[in-house]
């Protein structure tokens, strides 16, 4: 158990890292031989398209949950019908939405875009659709290998499929445009989808890929718990498009897609820590099977070392990005240096909540992670339009962050209320400072870039100085940020879990 859990951990952190050198060589390869423009393009289309997963996210990811159920209690043939029952769910589910969507775009395409941007996209929308199709459905096999704890599986198709898809991309993207890079994306899934089958054929042998079982039972459970989720990940999956749509209007194409290059480098600083919580979803489900008093404890351990070390990765993201932009060709400018700002807060107060959401995934108690993504997506649509009219673009960006920030302190603090768990820990001195010395780092680092006009070589410098003495004293008040972070992931956690679960 003990060397299952580190390898998983190792191999999921491996596969981020991958995925971090594609995103680099991919970014770098649109905006230097496409542009701005076209790269805000492509994330816009990938916005409207991501709305697909509206049909079927909840019922992909309670595969994971009810795997790791039956998986807990040794039944085979309840694993192998959850996945094949969530398999054809998912498949009518995103045809269906993936046929509206798609009517929408076509019958009304002014909604979105202009008709230039219109007529550059429409030769890849077949390419986006296949892709997102495949990318589904594998999504559904890759959660059924996570809720049998074969995570490190799941990470080697990931980093495989990567490379298909930078080799693919260099050879493509140059050659044809953005329908070279819708290409690069449906190889890569189809890489997922076929190595997916293949490793989870090898451990469910009654899995069947065509004539699947349809099983009433188990849709009715996997639904009870999927419609909750679902729920979320509508409300969720509508930032992102709402929001770049907001920013188009507000400051153009280049607006978003200044956006999405600073919001990719903190949302992959972000996959660090969320890779290493992914691994424990199917252990708290075990656990809340077989040992139930564990969780709570198990929470306890993973909120305090997320916060501090989601402190110190975001501080380190933040003075490294000059260096990043400069790698992808990107300018900084006072523009980009506020957008950080703004993102840096948003998505570390995202990390930081995404400890009680993880935990209540796997205990199967979705209510507040509904309530909170709700507030979340509500609060992103009317403050977007309110600070858009006011601030332009800024506004824009300034509202997704406020969203962010308020849903996640009402979701950890409806945590702490429905464990009873003392909100004081919450406001403890600790917090304060930890909140404090974010600012005065943020303050400090965006004063120096300023100063020194974004020079890429002075900004790196002096914020790489001034990230070291963050941590020295972070080190100093908090007892030791290593330990805290062995904490998360050390064998003598594992012990105490393993032998609950066995």
């Amino acid at each position: 158990m003990i060397v299952k859990q580190t390898s998983n951990v190792v191999a999921s952190v491996l596969e981020h890292l991958m995925n971090i050198l594609s995103l680099f060589i991919v970014y770098r390869l649109i905006i230097t031989e496409l542009g701005m423009d076209l790269l805000g393009l492509w994330s816009l289309i990938g916005a409207i398209f991501s709305l697909t997963n509206i049909g079927s996210a909840g019922f992909a990811s309670s595969t994971l949950k009810f795997v790791a159920k039956y998986n807990a209690h040794n039944d085979n043939d309840s694993v192998t019908k959850t996945i094949e029952t969530s398999l054809i769910t998912v498949f009518i589910t995103t045809a269906l939405t993936l046929l509206l969507i798609t009517l929408v775009v076509k019958i009304f395409p002014n909604i979105f875009l202009n008709q230039q941007e219109y007529n550059i996209i429409n030769p890849i929308i077949p390419w986006v659709i296949i892709s997102l199709f495949i990318a589904i459905l594998g999504r559904v096999y890759l959660s059924a290998l996570d809720g049998l704890n074969s995570i490190v599986y799941r990470s080697y198709i990931g980093i495989i499929s990567k490379f298909f898809f930078l080799g693919s991309s260099v050879y493509l993207i140059g050659r044809m445009g953005l329908k070279g890079l819708a290409i690069a994306n449906f190889i890569q899934y189809l890489v997922v989808l076929i190595m997916a089958f293949f490793f989870l054929k090898n451990k469910c042998h009654d899995l069947k890929l065509v004539l699947l079982r349809f099983d009433k039972r188990l849709f009715i459970d996997i639904f009870r718990y999927g419609y909750q989720f679902q729920i979320s990940s509508v409300f969720q999956m509508l930032i992102d498009p709402v929001a770049k749509f907001f920013l188009k209007d507000f400051g153009g194409l280049v607006s978003v897609g200044n956006f999405e290059v600073v919001y990719k480098f903190f949302l992959q600083a972000r996959q660090l820590i969320v890779v290493v919580l992914n691994v424990l979803v199917p252990t708290i489900a075990k656990l809340k099977e077989v040992a139930p008093d564990q969780v709570i404890k198990l929470f306890k351990k993973t909120i305090s070392t997320t916060v501090i070390i989601s402190s110190l990765l975001f501080a380190l993201t933040f003075v490294l990005l000059p260096g990043l932009l400069d790698i992808v060709d990107i300018d900084m400018d006072f523009t980009i240096l506020m957008y950080s700002v703004y993102i840096y807060f948003g998505l570390l107060a995202n990390l930081i909540g995404i400890t009680p959401y993880m935990f209540n995934l796997g205990t199967g108690d979705l209510k507040d992670n509904t309530l909170t993504s709700g507030i979340m997506a509500i609060t992103c649509c009317l403050f977007s339009f309110i600070f858009g009219k006011i601030w332009q673009a800024h506004g824009v960006v300034i509202a997704w962050s406020f969203s962010q920030i308020l849903s996640n302190v009402i979701l950890i603090i409806l945590f702490f209320r429905k464990e009873k768990l003392h909100l004081s820990t919450l406001l403890q001195k600790e917090s304060l400072i930890l909140t404090i010395l974010n600012l005065m780092f943020v303050t400090i680092c965006s004063m120096v870039i300023v100063v020194a006009k974004y020079n890429t070589f002075i900004s790196l410098s002096a914020g790489l100085s001034i990230c070291i003495i963050y941590t020295l004293i972070n080190y100093y008040l908090f007892d030791g940020v290593s330990v805290l972070f062995r904490q998360l992931i050390s064998l003598k956690n594992f012990k105490v879990i393993g032998r609950h679960i066995k």
